[in-house]
């Protein structure tokens, strides 16, 4: 019931547009403490990381088992554990969100609405989108160099606690391209991730990419094993249906990118929901593609989708007219929402949506 009574109460001080930052803080905090102490019998994934960290089981990758192992040797319980480092992932993650918007109360609620019930089970998943978020909310306004490279060292960062953080990565890297090119790379990685997507409709095409993918994502991550994790584990396809589910809810994104644009007033904010929606799209087309590889991809989408919407909460929300700010910021609301279903119900629902009642701890 607390859940339930806070997400309220961050929906009426949003609508209100007072107490958010402390409305959003609240809730944040209770997030944290339900991933870090979920119900042990229906968590899918908690007896999981419960043998990696008993059993120094070198699973994951660096950041989170060099974590693991300085509090296992200090004696501290994996429950201990996973509470703390929950804690201060929601903290890390409230953070950039009020560096990002003005409305941290939308944020909060549009992750705890969706992303949430699979990051209750992903713990790692939630680290990264953590530091991601942390590491854009100094990348947004390109104010300065120094606040560049440091978003973009925490971006980069993220790739110790799960190597989908690639994708962050190479948003990020678009984001602070010249302007000059910056439209030239973007349109050239959406056609490539177009092409990608009829390619990978054969056999050939899905071990090309992944030869490729295993190759670009050694580079980067710091997991030992990458190579294994990516051709054993993510080796199931997404079935056609919900690639094509997938493909159309991406198109309809586009969609409402531009009726964001169009009911906008100011050049200047026409301009920021551009930038960001060439910044984003192509790594979602991108990370369609790869659905024909794995379903487990349909991760990068939700984040991806959740950190889109998070940056366009407040171009979205600078409309003179009161009506196209509602309409802006419903529209914002449902790309986060869909793509985050989308990905619930990609592989995940059998373990998400039964949780759900437990994951936030609704009889207690």
């Amino acid at each position: 019931m607390i859940y339930i009574g806070l997400v309220i109460l961050n929906l009426l001080f949003f609508l209100l547009r007072k107490f958010q930052k402390i409305s959003s803080f609240l809730l944040a905090m209770w997030l944290g403490f339900l991933v870090g102490s979920p119900d042990i019998l229906t968590n899918a994934d908690y007896f999981v990381y419960y043998d990696s960290y008993v059993y120094h089981n070198q699973t994951f990758e660096q950041g989170y088992m060099f974590l693991a192992g300085i509090y296992e040797n200090l004696g501290i319980s994996y429950a201990t554990f996973r509470l703390q480092l929950s804690l201060i992932a929601m903290l890390v993650l409230w953070f950039g969100i009020i560096r990002i918007t003005r409305y941290p109360s939308l944020a909060i609620i549009l992750f705890s609405i969706s992303n949430f019930f699979v990051d209750v089970i992903q713990m790692r998943n939630l680290l990264m989108l953590a530091l991601a978020v942390f590491g854009f909310s100094f990348i947004k306004n390109l104010k300065s160099y120094k606040q560049v490279i440091l978003g973009l060292v925490i971006v980069y960062c993220s790739l110790l606690f799960h190597s989908v953080g690639i994708f962050f990565v190479f948003v990020a890297i678009l984001f602070v391209l010249p302007h000059f090119i910056f439209k030239k790379i973007s349109l050239s990685i959406s056609i490539i991730s177009i092409f990608l997507n009829f390619l990978l409709i054969t056999s050939f095409g899905r071990n090309l990419v992944d030869k490729v993918l295993i190759f670009s994502v050694s580079l980067v991550s710091q997991r030992s094993n990458i190579t294994e994790n990516l051709l054993n584990v993510y080796q199931n396809s997404a079935s056609n249906r919900y690639w094509i589910e997938s493909a159309i809810v991406i198109l309809l994104i586009c969609l409402i990118a531009y009726l964001i644009k169009s009911n906008s007033n100011l050049q200047s904010q026409k301009n920021q929901i551009l930038f960001v929606t060439l910044s984003f799209v192509p790594l979602l087309l991108f990370s369609l593609a790869l659905l024909k590889i794995s379903q487990d991809y349909s991760r990068a989408i939700r984040n991806l989708g959740f950190l889109y919407a998070v940056m366009l909460i407040d171009p979205a929300s600078q409309s003179k007219y009161l009506i196209n700010k509602v309409y802006n910021l419903l529209f914002v609301s449902i790309i986060s929402i869909s793509l985050g279903w989308l990905s619930i119900f990609s592989g995940y629902y059998q373990y998400v949506v039964p949780n759900i009642p437990n994951s936030i701890k609704l009889n207690n």
